[in-house]
């Protein structure tokens, strides 16, 4: 009698797949992930290759990881946007928030993601386009209840798809030597207060 072969989704242990992804994560926002290869993989978590293949399918694998768990902490901005706070204290809460979450995401990082796997990059378009039309019901309804200035939400939304645009753009990131956190922070803060000095 042959031997009875394991399910190789058995041996994905949740905890080992976040251990050596978190170990992981800052090496691929330092370096990129095209200079990563699966040895250096290895050699960073002292495993060896059927020891991550039985938590990780491929590197892909390793990086899909890491970006879903940065748009599924990113699922928290609605609620954030929607809260029972007044308008203002749910704009920078749900900005606040955002920013943190890109705080350590490198152009680099963005522009292999973009370059490799596009499939996982059409996730980052997705978010994108859903944060938008979130903001349109808030901007509207901020400005049905008078907390926003009346003005066009087109225009506000133009505002911030361009942004984004800008933002999720490695190459103009990298080129310009932006910080993404840095720029997101800048956007909002002339967002709340303006350019002039008061």
């Amino acid at each position: 009698m042959g031997r009875i072969s394991v399910d190789k989704e058995r041996l994905k242990s949740p905890k080992k797949r976040e251990d050596f992804a978190h170990l992981l994560y800052p090496v691929f926002m330092e370096q990129g992930i095209k200079n990563i290869s699966t040895n250096d993989i290895c050699n960073i978590l002292s495993k060896s290759k059927a020891t991550v293949y039985k938590h990780f399918d491929s590197k892909k694998d390793i990086v899909t990881y890491i970006l879903n768990e940065k748009l599924e902490a990113m699922q928290k901005f609605p609620g954030l946007l929607f809260s029972k706070n007044e308008y203002k204290a749910r704009y920078q809460n749900a900005v606040k928030y955002v920013s943190d979450i890109l705080e350590d995401i490198s152009p680099l990082f963005l522009s292999d993601l973009k370059e490799i796997y596009p499939d996982l990059w059409e996730n980052i378009e997705n978010f994108k386009q859903s944060a938008i039309s979130i903001l349109k019901i808030f901007y509207n309804e901020g400005i049905e209840n008078g907390a926003v200035i009346d003005i066009d939400p087109e225009y506000l939304i133009l505002q911030d798809e361009l942004f984004f645009d800008t933002l999720i753009n490695p190459y103009l990131m990298k080129s310009r030597k932006l910080d993404i956190k840095k720029a997101f922070d800048a956007y909002f803060e002339i967002r709340f207060n303006g350019i002039m000095k008061r």
